[in-house]
């Protein structure tokens, strides 16, 4: 936040389209080399070494890639200040691929405090350096530097928790097992990602890096909501769906866990929502006040997005990789199409599209849902419309509350009290007209509450009781 207000929108848009590059670069690292660390029953350490070697050789390629070919060409078509940016940020991938089977590790160790330690801890101390060295006039390399000293945080803090060392061995059977496995999955998510990424890369290439630096302002808070909300089920998920036999089990986890997630997700992105201009204005400061309509349109896109995370989690443990590549090109296709027609017009229709998009997308991915564990199509949108509706019906309530006292509060009063309201909203829709969801919901809640506050939720299930 604080580096957004002493940066300018170009400067930010030049490092965003670096980060895309580099999240792109990643997925060629890091795609299929981690879930098959996570999928394996048994920890094999000859089997991990040969898959951490695999992982420096795709890292060393990616990064020589990038500094001769990528940059370049991105000084031709995009801005020439970005060439120097990339080539710093090439260094980044050898750092990601040391750190791929150490970060597998913890995973299917369910090590998930450490890993969220991790994350804090390599975004407030390079947050403060970055903040001193844009203070101090560098402007652009301010956040050069802050990138640079996260990702080599994260590694040394993930390689250090990891507790394992590779040895020196190195298997071409154990070698073509892991390709098998992961080239599939890696040119599937490196689709997705590219087909999530597109509408920026459109931006940035069509409107120019500042409206890129817009957009991606917009979308900050957002990544921070879906680290902390989404990014959980996107760890937990595959590890969870690999341990249990049977695809009847899997179907039933997946849909208990959605259904329990979307009652309190939805909310949660309906609430971002509504409060985005007023947050925006607050954070970062009323030059980036169209980032706040953008954030808007960009939070309500996110709403259906735990659905794609446990179909890919579904296909993945069942080895469709085949499936996931499919799924991927098609909505690559559609990423394509959409981005197209809408980012031409300028950023707030680039926003609209996006949340087209991750509407459509999410929804054609059911029907992969239903070919493997074989959930009706309907299932999973029934079980979501309550939850939807209530946030839906939040959402407005929350725009009207604001146009009466956004005159009469200061921004921070009026973003507490717009945030209570529109929970005691929700609250209300789901407890009286929606009791059934909620019911299920509280039992769900019910497993996993520590013992001293499950009367409490014993209390709150019965106004929910179905009579």
């Amino acid at each position: 936040k604080v580096l957004s207000r002493l940066l300018n929108a170009e400067d930010i848009g030049l490092v965003a389209f670096a980060l895309i590059i580099t999240e792109l670069g990643k997925i060629i690292i890091s795609s299929g080399f981690s879930q098959v660390i996570i999928q394996k029953r048994e920890w094999n350490h000859n089997f991990s070494s040969t898959c951490f070697y695999l992982n420096c050789a795709f890292a060393i390629i990616v990064s020589l890639i990038v500094f001769f070919i990528v940059a370049p060409l991105a000084g031709i078509y995009f801005d020439e200040k970005a060439v120097p940016i990339l080539q710093v940020f090439s260094v980044f991938f050898f750092f990601e691929g040391v750190k791929i089977v150490h970060e597998g590790k913890l995973k299917r160790e369910f090590k998930f405090k450490v890993i969220a330690l991790r994350t804090i801890l390599a975004s407030f101390i390079p947050g403060a350096i970055g903040i001193y060295f844009a203070f101090k006039g560098y402007g652009v390399w301010a956040l050069v530097i802050q990138q640079g000293l996260n990702q080599m945080i994260v590694t040394t803090l993930t390689v250090f928790t990891a507790n394992w060392k590779p040895s020196l061995t190195f298997s071409k059977i154990f070698a073509k097992e892991i390709l098998h496995f992961s080239l599939p999955l890696m040119g599937a998510q490196l689709i997705f990602t590219f087909g999530a990424k597109l509408f920026e890369l459109l931006t940035a290439l069509i409107i120019g890096p500042a409206a890129l630096g817009f957009y991606r302002v917009a979308g900050r808070a957002l990544y921070i909501a879906q680290d902390i909300i989404l990014k959980p089920f996107d760890h937990t998920a595959l590890s969870l769906l690999s341990r249990m036999d049977g695809k009847t089990k899997q179907a039933n986890a997946v849909l208990r866990i959605i259904a329990f997630s979307g009652f309190l997700i939805m909310p949660i992105f309906w609430g971002i929502a509504a409060i985005a201009p007023s947050f925006i204005n607050l954070a970062f400061g009323e030059k980036w006040a169209l980032s706040g309509d953008l954030m808007m349109i960009l939070a309500i896109g996110l709403t259906p997005s735990l659905i794609g995370i446990f179909v890919k989690a579904a296909l993945t443990t069942n080895k469709k990789t085949k499936m996931l590549v499919q799924m991927a090109s098609t909505s690559f296709v559609l990423n394509c199409c959409l981005g197209l027609i809408f980012v031409p017009f300028g950023l707030e229709w680039a926003a609209i599209g996006f949340m087209f998009k991750n509407f459509l997308t999410n929804g054609l991915s059911l029907f992969w849902l239903r070919s493997v564990l074989g959930i009706p199509l309907s299932k999973i949108p029934k079980l979501l419309l309550p939850s939807f509706t209530a946030s839906l019906i939040m959402y407005i309530a929350i725009q009207l509350m604001n146009s009466l006292i956004n005159a009469h509060l200061s921004t921070i009063f009026t973003m507490v009290f717009l945030c209570l309201f529109g929970a005691l909203v929700y609250i209300i829709i789901m407890f009286c007209i929606f009791k059934t969801s909620t019911h299920a919901a509280l039992c769900e809640v019910m497993d996993l509450t520590p013992q001293k506050f499950k009367p409490y939720i014993l209390s709150l299930k019965g106004f929910t009781r179905p009579y």
